[in-house]
């Protein structure tokens, strides 16, 4: 619809004889969301239509798939890409002269990048491939924000401010304005689909602050629920660097059936502290959260034995 309205409002109203000449050249244009289209009086034509299955009867030469990686695999496979059956058959085709001049049907997908697990990424990497083979005609670029910078179509200052905002979110500027895809390395144990498949948790657990502040408390225990706290300990020994990365993760596990359903509602990661410091941390958080299961993994190198009381 953004195609229909630059016609329309922009190309048809603010370029003098290139307008007015423009404005000859187009039979009919609508920018109706239900019927949005632009015919030509040559015969050319734009239309809209949605990406579902009731778009099955429509007939191009090219098709503009915009925002591609929000539509379903199966729906661009099975019905947008059969649009493309003849090839444009203008009059001079006729005349044996020109025979050798048809033109093949095109297929144009735009979207920002997104995560490398979703088939979108497939499909870049597989228009790469091809793009590099000189028997095939392919091509696929990134335009990232810098050069829309230099175009003058965005201001530096203005990427700068956002950029230093505090809920700057660096993964999504990666793939919204930089063309990066975001995954995870080759080598990772677990990949980004075992975990997004998994992201269900609507409600997580806040930092021990903020329910201090807010005079909020900790939710309570439910019936039959395990809340576990597990324990990363990993204690360098170091005099000259604080490189203590511990980690502290909180699962609420709730009775299902004859299982427990995992729930992982908290994390928090600690450097630089003392044995004794990370000690008093790990039993507030213990106490505070009203866990009832504390898990370490102290199998690191030179950390300090617990002990414990009896009494």
């Amino acid at each position: 619809m953004e195609v229909i309205s630059k016609i329309k409002d922009d190309f048809m109203v603010n370029y003098g004889w290139g307008s007015a000449n423009l404005r000859k050249e187009i039979k009919y244009i609508s920018d109706s969301p239900n019927a949005g289209k632009c015919d030509f009086e040559n015969g050319s034509y734009i239309h809209i239509v949605t990406a579902n299955d009731n778009a099955r009867h429509n007939r191009a030469n090219i098709i503009i798939i915009d925002e591609f990686r929000m539509v379903d695999q199966n729906t661009i496979n099975t019905v947008l890409k059969k649009f493309l059956t003849a090839p444009r058959s203008p009059g001079y085709l006729s005349n044996p002269k020109y025979a050798d001049l048809k033109e093949r049907n095109a297929e144009i997908y735009m979207s920002s990048a997104w995560y490398s697990s979703h088939w979108s990424f497939k499909k870049a990497q597989s228009y790469v491939a091809s793009m590099l083979d000189d028997k095939r005609s392919y091509f696929i670029c990134g335009l990232p924000y810098q050069m829309a910078i230099m175009s003058g179509l965005l201001m530096r200052e203005e990427v700068e401010d956002e950029m230093s905002e505090e809920d700057f979110d660096p993964i999504g500027w990666s793939m919204e304005m930089e063309c990066l895809f975001y995954g995870q390395n080759n080598d990772a144990f677990y990949s980004y689909e075992d975990f997004n498949a998994r992201r269900k948790i609507k409600n997580t657990y806040l930092p021990l602050f903020m329910y201090e502040k807010r005079g909020v408390h900790v939710p309570e225990l439910s019936m039959h629920e395990r809340r576990i706290m597990s324990v990363d300990v990993a204690l360098m020994a170091s005099k000259k660097h604080n490189n203590d990365a511990s980690s502290i993760q909180i699962n609420v596990a709730i009775p299902d059936d004859k299982k427990y359903k995992s729930n992982y509602v908290f994390f928090a990661n600690f450097e630089g502290l003392t044995t004794d410091e990370l000690g008093i941390t790990i039993m507030r958080y213990f106490y505070r959260y009203n866990c009832t299961d504390l898990v370490l993994d102290t199998m690191g190198k030179s950390v300090a034995p617990f002990t414990s009381d009896s009494n």
